[in-house]
């Protein structure tokens, strides 16, 4: 590309062309990654967009945005068709956890004796492994009713050796 051109790029544009000089270099397990990536981040896109047009309309339909809290928690498991990806809807952030992650996860919530000690052990498990899901999910502790709804949304749908 001109040097004269490349002062004229937008922020996108410039790392459109990064991203396209960058796949030279990518093997092809690489760039299925990479495509897997793409596709998560377009999904969670889809979901952000449907997810406002939902709460816009409110529970009246007349427009009000209903307050979190008022609702309940909000909690959904969805898994990726080869199921190697799961993606965990906590209130409205959405997070994508690997198999292994799951696993892990499933693991934690029947190895407990009551939901309440699985939301202790998940919370200090998601502490110091996955901070982000914590923080978007906006769980501040393991006491969080979002993080209760989580465990008790694993233990009914999951079954150790399924996840």
């Amino acid at each position: 590309m001109e040097s004269g051109k490349r002062g004229n790029l937008t922020g996108r544009e410039r790392l459109v062309g990064e991203i396209i000089a960058a796949l030279e270099h990518i093997d092809e397990e690489g760039l299925v990654f990479l495509l897997e990536q793409a596709n998560v981040l377009l999904h969670n896109a889809r979901v952000e967009e449907l997810d406002l047009k939902r709460r816009r309309k409110g529970p009246a339909g007349d427009g009000t945005i209903q307050p979190e809290t008022q609702r309940g928690p909000a909690v959904a498991v969805e898994e990726s068709p080869d199921r190697k990806a799961f993606f965990l809807t906590l209130g409205t952030a959405r997070k994508v956890l690997s198999l292994e992650e799951m696993r892990q996860v499933v693991r934690i919530c029947h190895a407990a004796e009551s939901e309440k000690e699985a939301a202790r052990r998940l919370y200090a498990v998601l502490q110091r492994e996955r901070r982000d899901i914590l923080m978007d999910g906006g769980i501040e502790g393991a006491g969080s009713p979002l993080l209760g709804a989580l465990v008790a949304t694993l233990k009914a749908r999951y079954r150790p050796k399924e996840a």
